[in-house]
């Protein structure tokens, strides 16, 4: 059984030869294993991308492909040059404006200084407002996004190990494209205050947002994607309170992910934060798997009891931690680790994991490790 059928029948609630192993490697992680730099070696087309997604696949053969957004294709005219301990992505063309090329800064928390500029939401005022300005700044379609190169790193791994790997790609949800400091619709703050004091007009920016998402949705299937996965972040309860997430997300939630399966590709959510008082609405929004945290920020997130209360038709990721196990810890950690987890499989469907991405510094013996133990040890979970 190959890993593409082992990850499917998990996922369907058939019993597979081992359970499977997706490690959680959305990041920086894999340009570390690739021996590149991920702020000199982000900006590349998807083409190029293939390589280093390729070189962490070959180095320790999980289960999945756990696959980013995309580049455009004019990535591949761009460079990135350091001066002092400031970077920017060129043109080579020219190094000022005024010379015929092009330059735009790389800050601190890795977005462009020109996502900064990008005009804001300060406040809501209307649906229409919402509309005009969804309409000028953000909407996009799937043809415009498959030929801006957004697939093309998706399209070269199909190409290498499309009928043998399974294939996800994970971008933010909706809600985080709005809540995001400096560079989401609203930013964190004033999306804050709107959900307290326009909680209409917020729910109707969420859903016009997420017909947007849905948009990139169908260009990674129209490119061969097995799975759509999107992180959720800021409806958490540490956050949000339940009845916020009830009366604004569920309903969008449920009509979204109904969207995505209807594509043909398995709709995941990945949920950071405390998510314990939200799972009997998240067993009802039609998602065939679930990633979680880690236990932290104050909160228990209990593999095992998250697996007695999901719903039955729900895969759990598990959440095996990626500095305490995977950077502070030695193989035999991630062993012990590995079984405690397993004892999940024998209590629904269940994919071993860590709960956040893959740290750069992380030992890759460890990594061996947990995928290791879980195909050892995963033949059985009863052991």
């Amino acid at each position: 059984m190959n890993s593409k059928d082992r990850m499917v029948k998990t996922l369907n609630g058939e019993k597979p030869d081992t359970v499977a192993v997706a490690p959680h490697w959305w990041g920086h992680y894999k340009f570390e294993i690739a021996g590149k730099d991920y702020i000199t070696d982000w900006y590349r087309d998807g083409s190029s991308m293939v390589e280093i997604y390729a070189k962490f696949y070959e180095t320790f053969k999980p289960d999945w492909f756990h696959l980013h957004g995309g580049t455009p294709g004019y990535y591949k005219y761009l460079r990135v040059r350091k001066e002092g301990d400031r970077f920017f992505l060129i043109n080579p063309l020219g190094w000022e404006p005024p010379i015929g090329g092009w330059c735009d800064e790389i800050l601190k928390d890795e977005f462009l200084y020109s996502q900064r500029r990008k005009p804001k939401l300060t406040s809501l005022q209307s649906k229409q407002q919402i509309d005009e300005y969804l309409e000028t700044y953000v909407k996009v379609d799937a043809e415009s996004i498959i030929e801006a190169g957004f697939t093309d790193h998706i399209r070269g791994i199909v190409r290498q190990y499309g009928d043998e790997v399974f294939l996800a790609v994970h971008i933010g949800s909706p809600a985080s494209h709005i809540f995001t400091p400096h560079v989401g619709i609203m930013g964190f703050e004033k999306t804050m205050i709107a959900l307290m004091e326009q909680p209409e007009l917020m729910k109707y920016l969420i859903e016009k947002v997420s017909q947007i998402s849905l948009e990139w949705a169908k260009a990674y299937a129209e490119a061969g994607c097995d799975a759509f996965i999107i992180s959720e972040a800021e409806f958490s309860s540490d956050l949000i309170s339940p009845k916020m997430y009830e009366e604004i997300l569920f309903d969008i939630h449920q009509r979204y992910f109904k969207e995505i399966s209807e594509m043909g590709m398995f709709p995941m959510l990945c949920f950071f934060g405390n998510i314990n008082p939200l799972i009997k609405y998240i067993n009802k929004i039609g998602i065939k798997a679930l990633m979680v945290e880690e236990s932290r920020k104050g909160f228990s997130m209990d593999i095992l009891k998250t697996r007695e209360i999901l719903d039955e038709e729900i895969t759990l990721f598990g959440n095996i931690d990626p500095y305490e196990v995977l950077v502070k810890g030695g193989p035999e950690d991630v062993e012990k680790a590995v079984k405690k987890q397993l004892l999940a499989a024998q209590r629904g469907r269940f994919i071993i994991s860590n709960g956040s991405p893959l740290i750069r510094g992380t030992p890759v013996e460890n990594v061996k490790t947990m995928i290791e133990a879980t195909r050892r040890y995963g033949k059985n979970p009863q052991y």
